[in-house]
């Protein structure tokens, strides 16, 4: 059983203030109702130079509070496994680092930009291809337009898409609903993108299948304003 399915069966045992208070964290009403507006914790995977150097925890809209906090630096000190998803999960594991608050933020993280490029490929969360035909509606450019504007960013029909490299096999993780099914399973193509906006807008910018969980993220590029 997956630590993950042993966690939600705990949750929904507990007691409805219980839940109520770990609505944020778990990204569910105490009725199992997924919230509304992407107000559920995220968990971003940042690279650099192509190796992965932080694990970034974020919430849109309110920050953690002491407990939430607590509880996360918690969850930090124990070991977990870094191998891929196909692998034995005690072949390769690691441990993470509080960073000390007066460390900066990545970027994207801080400040406004126009010109933003991928950090980890993004994925489609619908095929945009049917019979090995491009379908105009669900194209990637329509795909991130359309996400964009579901988060909030203003223009975000006249943002440009470019895809600037070529594309890569990635896990993308199922629900619960597909037990049936490996918890990832590397079968989607991911896209390196770069976003054009019409004005400078602030991050941070993920978007696409698994974007809560480190996919899809996206940085400003070096010479964006």
């Amino acid at each position: 059983m997956h630590a993950d399915r042993r966690w939600s069966d705990d949750l929904d045992r507990a007691p409805l203030e219980a839940r109520q208070k770990v609505a944020g964290m778990a990204g569910k009403d105490p009725h199992g109702t997924p919230l509304e507006g992407h107000r559920h914790t995220e968990y971003l995977v940042w690279f650099e130079d192509g190796k992965p150097v932080r694990l970034l925890v974020w919430r849109d809209g309110h920050p953690f509070d002491k407990n939430e906090q607590q509880a996360l630096l918690k969850a930090a000190s124990r070991h977990f496994s870094w191998a891929a998803p196909y692998s034995r999960p005690d072949a390769w594991k690691v441990r993470l680092i509080p960073l000390d608050p007066a460390v900066p933020p990545p970027g994207g993280f801080n400040g406004a930009a126009a010109v933003w490029e991928s950090v980890i490929p993004y994925v489609p969360p619908r095929h945009h291809l049917r019979g090995g035909k491009p379908r105009l509606r669900e194209s990637i450019e329509s795909q991130v337009r359309r996400e964009l504007s579901l988060r909030g960013f203003d223009n975000a029909e006249q943002v440009r898409v470019e895809q600037v490299g070529s594309p890569e096999w990635v896990a993308v993780h199922f629900p619960r609903r597909r037990s049936g099914e490996a918890t990832f399973i590397g079968e989607r193509h991911g896209y390196p993108l770069q976003l054009q906006f019409p004005s400078p807008v602030r991050g941070p910018i993920r978007a696409g299948h698994s974007s809560s969980i480190g996919l899809g993220l996206f940085r400003p590029a070096e010479s964006s304003p």
